[in-house]
């Protein structure tokens, strides 16, 4: 599946938003700006054996959220995770 049909997907069924692997997201910000742009949350999705350079995203301003496999964490609105 791409991420297009994945957006396609959650505003068909009025989901608030997705989760995306952190590797798209590590591309750029277009993706990022396309799927705000539908009106959804975006979560970065992480794995455990992911070995990214993910601190980039926690900080990012424009990420929602971020998604392992034991938890699931979303920003306040001074855009700073919920403990």
């Amino acid at each position: 599946r791409s991420v297009k049909d994945v957006v396609n997907f959650a505003k068909m069924n009025n989901l608030l938003g997705v989760i995306i692997p952190t590797e798209l997201l590590l591309l750029g910000d277009s993706l990022i700006d396309e799927i705000k742009a539908s009106g959804l949350l975006v979560i970065a999705g992480r794995s455990s054996k992911s070995e990214t350079n993910e601190s980039s995203l926690w900080n990012h301003p424009k990420i929602n959220g971020i998604k392992n496999n034991r938890f699931l964490r979303f920003k306040d609105q001074n855009n700073e995770f919920l403990t």
